[in-house]
């Protein structure tokens, strides 16, 4: 049963939504993840802006962090996502749940899920952002799998 914080969530299935890019926009991550590394799992569904930077962001983010990461993981099929000074990040808990970005139209705005929480290292730790998995990429399939 849908409710004012229950209901569907539009996806960037237009050629025009799929194509844009969200590099430099601030959508929101939702989650009732933890609130910092280690930290306890939210009693309260948190949302928080965070900045979408350029895949190569990540890419040389990961690879200064010199863990078990290869380029190809930075495609496009993600989105890269945080705050490079640090405190902004999704956390553990929130991984499956949603990034949201409004869209302007004529009659207002709609909600459009641009992601999905996927990992990152720790939380909100500088020069770390998080890692989504990004809707427009794989529009194809999810309609394929809504259809069939």
């Amino acid at each position: 049963e849908y409710t004012d914080q229950i209901k569907p969530i539009c996806m960037p299935s237009s050629s025009s939504l799929r194509a844009k890019s969200y590099v430099d926009r601030t959508p929101f991550v939702i989650g009732w993840g933890r609130t910092e590394e280690g930290g306890r799992t939210s009693n309260i569904l948190n949302n928080l802006k965070i900045q979408v930077f350029d895949n190569s962001v990540c890419r040389t983010s990961y690879a200064n962090l010199k863990r078990n990461f290869t380029e190809d993981q930075f495609d496009a099929a993600i989105l890269c996502a945080g705050d490079l000074q640090g405190g902004k990040d999704s956390c553990q808990g929130d991984s499956g749940g949603p990034l949201v970005t409004h869209q302007q139209f004529a009659g207002g705005s709609r909600l459009y899920l641009i992601g999905v929480v996927a990992y990152g290292y720790g939380c909100g730790r500088p020069d770390a952002p998080g890692v989504y998995t990004s809707t427009q990429y794989f529009m194809d399939w999810i309609v394929d799998m809504v259809q069939n």
